[in-house]
């Protein structure tokens, strides 16, 4: 009688670790359908992981924080300066 391999067991979802496990089933547990990957995908990145096709595992080192934007200059793009009437009048 030739031997029997038991059936495959449906796979679940897959997790990249354990920090992504819990965050996954806090979403299926308190968020709703069109919220959850949003929220996910936040946490995710805040927590230093990487995106790829899906999820990878986390970084060596997370991204820093991000700085203030860059200022924009004012005025034409003819190069020549601007000169704007002060504040106060003198």
């Amino acid at each position: 009688m030739p031997s029997r391999t038991p059936p495959p067991e449906p796979e679940g979802p897959a997790y990249v670790d354990d920090d992504h496990q819990r965050i996954a089933e806090f979403a299926e547990d308190f968020l709703e359908d069109d919220e959850r990957d949003e929220f996910i995908d936040h946490l995710m990145e805040r927590r230093g992981y990487q995106r790829v096709s899906s999820w990878g595992p986390r970084s060596e080192q997370p991204d820093p924080e991000p700085g203030p934007e860059p200022q924009r200059q004012r005025g034409r793009q003819g190069g020549g300066q601007q000169r704007r009437s002060g504040y106060f009048k003198r």
